[in-house]
């Protein structure tokens, strides 16, 4: 699996960080530690299934992402 450092992190400038349930089960917890390394980047939660799961949970990925979308704004 990929693995970025913390500096890599603030040095890329990046505005959004999702954290996804897979294949590591990202918690608010490593939300809250990473938000204090990153405190202008947007940290949140994504439910990994619908990112990286083929099958049954593509029926529900759409509204998924929309939903998460939402939240961006």
């Amino acid at each position: 699996y990929p693995v970025i450092s913390i500096d890599e992190l603030k040095s890329s400038g990046c505005e959004l960080l999702l954290l996804s349930s897979e294949p590591f089960p990202f918690q608010q917890k490593h939300m809250d530690e990473l938000q204090q390394y990153l405190p202008s980047t947007k940290i949140m939660l994504a439910d990994g299934e619908m990112f990286s799961w083929y099958g049954s949970r593509l029926i529900n990925a759409p509204s998924y992402f929309t939903e998460l979308r939402n939240k961006l704004k």
